[in-house]
């Protein structure tokens, strides 16, 4: 992606953009390695209303088109910005994340890492993507934002 997309995309000016670019790692930075995101369990990877189907009492997962291995926390941090976007506060997606177990152990800065490319890739997806979908697109990515901005720092 081009830079200049990805800082209108992003809100950041492009001298801002430079100037972190130049700035050593921070301990953060150092520590992010998206290969804490791999494993072996099972993931949807794209869960949300459309996929989940209520009958008998019980809701089952379709549409496992996506579906890949990965660490056990991700679906829970894919989910996240498609709860706020849902009407659900950043604070509550927060609170129900927390009260997962594979949520305890899972390393903050590949979530963030997680929860920011899908927030950028869900902007761009609702400026170039099929135009049927770029409004939900663009919905679920100003909930990444917000997921973001609560959590950052």
């Amino acid at each position: 992606m081009d830079v200049a997309v990805a800082c209108r995309v992003l809100s950041v000016s492009r001298s801002g953009y430079y100037d972190w670019l130049g700035r050593p790692p921070s301990l953060r930075g150092q520590a992010h390695d998206p290969a804490d995101a791999t494993g072996k369990t099972l993931v949807h990877a794209d869960l949300h209303a459309g996929n989940l189907l209520i009958a008998d009492h019980r809701a089952f997962v379709i549409d496992w088109a996506l579906a890949s291995h990965a660490a056990p926390w991700v679906d829970a941090a894919l989910l996240a910005p498609r709860l706020i976007a849902a009407g659900h506060t950043s604070h509550a997606t927060h609170v129900l994340l927390e009260s997962l177990p594979v949520w305890q152990y899972a390393p903050w800065e590949t979530i963030f890492g997680l929860a920011a490319t899908l927030t950028l890739f869900r902007e761009y997806e609702a400026r170039y993507g099929p135009p049927r979908l770029r409004t939900r697109r663009k919905q679920v990515a100003d909930a990444g934002h917000t997921w973001l901005r609560t959590h950052a720092g």
